[in-house]
């Protein structure tokens, strides 16, 4: 009897607090709190910022606003910098409902919409990106005053970006944006202030995969593009010529990429792996189905996108080829000044990779056997190298070449054999 009277007094509080739960759910009005939280957002990310009509659910813990718009820099466009269909605000309840407070636990964005635009021009002749301003406005005292009492700080466990894409792009512009599409960017214990780790995956223009991992932070006050940051990179069957090169140019191939990046914000080293398939390097060549492999360490300055290759191993078959320099990028165009050099790489692991640069030997011909050792400097675009050097070939044979074949119409025109 008393086991029962006291389920049903368990009953009844479970019932009080579940009613008092949906009362408060209902007639807590969250849409009061908007106009607030857009102006702390929007003076933390020095950009106007714009929710749709706030709900509150004290079941997910959440305020919940239907639409989410962050203004570009107006000096790159009048459209939004980032628009999403929806956006999730994980916050503490009770510091909410009693003391009027915000404490943000988790930012979720639905399928957003982000554009990233790189502007050139006579004081940025690398590039300037839309990204670069933002959260770097110095708060004053009086505005942050205004907004300390609901948003008493910024960092928050996790912020996530679900199944969005990116548009990048440059201004003035050549040619259309490239889209990457099912973007999904997770960050945990974020904040402007200290590192935090992030994770980001991706699907390619050319429907290869990114997937990256790392930490960043702090976020530079100045300019958000120098932010220091460790990152873990991986490729899967990227497009090199939807990805980094025009199709004038002639290059193409499939790539996979693993490489490691530490940067200070400043600058970055590199060092990583890529296999190559079907590599094509001149617009009168054809893909190669010989596979390229490279092993390399760069160090470049983000600022004026000039670099240093430290070291690089060239590996087609069983042929190896090192190489360094140095290489400086302005516009669309890469300056070299390179050497590249070789020991007796066998001929036969060249054959099928020969193609690819344009070469062509005499129909049913084919080179077989011997060695190649080079000393080349490579100068110029990358566009349109000029290659100069030493190169000798020993102990090889064209075989398959009929020469009567080829002077035949020497015979038809003169009767000579």
């Amino acid at each position: 009897m008393k086991n029962k009277r006291l389920w049903i007094i368990l009953a009844a509080i479970l019932c009080i607090l579940l009613i008092a739960a949906l009362a408060l759910d209902h007639f807590l009005d969250a849409d009061t709190y908007r106009g607030r939280i857009e102006a702390a957002l929007s003076q933390s990310l020095d950009r106007k910022v714009q929710l749709g009509h706030l709900s509150f659910s004290i079941f997910s813990g959440s305020l919940d606003a239907s639409s989410l718009s962050i203004a570009d820099n107006h000096s790159f466009s009048t459209h939004p910098f980032l628009t999403a269909r929806d956006i999730r605000i994980g916050v503490k309840i009770w510091p909410l409902i009693f003391h009027h407070q915000l404490h943000v636990t988790g930012i979720t964005v639905d399928k957003p919409s982000i554009t990233l635009l790189r502007r050139t021009s006579s004081s940025h002749p690398n590039g300037y990106w839309n990204y670069s301003s933002i959260a770097n406005k110095p708060q004053s005292s009086s505005s942050s005053s205004s907004t300390s009492s609901l948003l008493p700080n910024l960092t928050v466990n996790s912020l996530e970006i679900q199944n969005g894409s990116i548009a990048i792009g440059t201004l003035p512009a050549q040619g259309p944006p490239r889209i990457y599409r099912h973007v999904n960017i997770t960050a945990r214990n974020f904040s402007f202030t200290h590192s935090f780790p992030f994770s980001i995956s991706a699907g390619l223009p050319g429907g290869g995969t990114m997937k990256v991992d790392g930490n960043a932070g702090p976020i530079d006050q100045q300019d958000t593009s120098a932010t220091p940051f460790t990152a873990k990179v991986t490729l899967k069957n990227a497009n090199l010529e939807k990805e980094f090169f025009a199709s004038s140019q002639g290059l193409s191939g499939v790539a996979n990429l693993n490489a490691n990046i530490v940067s200070n914000g400043q600058t970055a080293k590199v060092n990583g792996k890529l296999h190559v398939t079907h590599l094509q390097l001149a617009k009168n060549g054809k893909p190669s189905s010989q596979p390229v492999d490279l092993a390399f360490v760069v160090e470049q300055n983000l600022k004026s996108l000039s670099g240093k290759i430290s070291q690089a191993n060239l590996q087609i078959g069983k042929a190896a080829m090192t190489m360094a320099g140095t290489y400086r990028t302005q516009g669309n165009q890469t300056a070299l000044n390179v050497n590249a050099s070789s020991q007796q790489m066998p001929i036969d692991s060249l054959v099928a990779f020969l193609p690819s640069l344009g070469v062509q030997l005499p129909p049913g011909s084919r080179l077989q056997g011997g060695t190649l050792t080079a000393k080349l400097h490579v100068t110029g675009s990358a566009a349109n190298p000029v290659i100069s050097g030493p190169v000798k070939i020993s102990n090889t044979k064209l075989v398959g070449f009929n020469l009567g074949r080829q002077l035949a119409a020497i015979h038809s025109l003169t009767g000579a054999n």
